[in-house]
């Protein structure tokens, strides 16, 4: 999967400057108006440096992007179990069950709710289950504080799965939002590569 970085043709260690520079070289090259003239759609290559340049730039968005974008590449030991290979392989009838029961005891939703909001929070981030991650946001929110909504808020910056990044926008469409919180919205969707999330976010604001 492409990062950011690689969007605009930088090292992730690169400073402001560079990332500043990168982007106004590509912005040059890809612009929209130049690709007609050459008979070339660049709409969506100039929005991908466009979306790349908004959050490398911003140093709280940047933070927040490298954060997630370091726990993504951390080795995972079921990114390389391929199970259905293996359940053909060895003819196991009962392994669909046996599979689910693990993860089910693993990642109760009892054990989720006794989560802190900062774990909650985390599972959000990085857990490779979508289930844990929607429940998780389901019960951040039902918290009787602010904060949670303004960290739901910040996550919606990141790399999360759009599935989760839907169910963050759903469940806050729940709460009272105020003027203030929909300008937040109305600013990530100007930088969300995502049709569907974007389209959530408009029904919401």
């Amino acid at each position: 999967m492409k990062t950011y970085y690689d969007i605009l043709g930088v090292k992730e260690n690169v400073d402001a400057k560079e990332i500043k520079k990168a982007f106004k070289e590509l912005a040059k090259k890809f612009h929209p108006d130049l690709g007609k003239k050459k008979g070339k759609d660049y709409s969506k290559i100039f929005e991908e440096i466009t979306v790349a340049y908004t959050i490398l730039s911003n140093p709280k968005k940047r933070k927040i992007y490298d954060e997630s974008l370091k726990n993504s590449k951390k080795p995972n030991f079921f990114e390389n179990f391929i199970f259905k290979e293996i359940k053909n392989f060895v003819k196991l009838p009962d392994f669909d069950k046996l599979f689910s029961k693990k993860i089910g005891k693993k990642f109760s939703e009892e054990k989720i709710e006794k989560l802190s909001v900062e774990e909650l929070i985390t599972k959000i981030l990085y857990s490779k289950n979508i289930h844990v991650q929607k429940h998780s946001v389901k019960l951040l929110l039902s918290k009787k504080k602010i904060y949670p909504i303004r960290d739901l808020l910040r996550l919606l910056y990141s790399n999360i799965n759009e599935e989760v990044k839907i169910t963050i926008i759903e469940e806050l469409g729940k709460k009272r939002l105020s003027r203030k919180i929909k300008e937040i919205l109305a600013e990530i969707k100007q930088i969300e590569p995502n049709q569907s999330v974007k389209e959530a976010i408009t029904k919401l604001i």
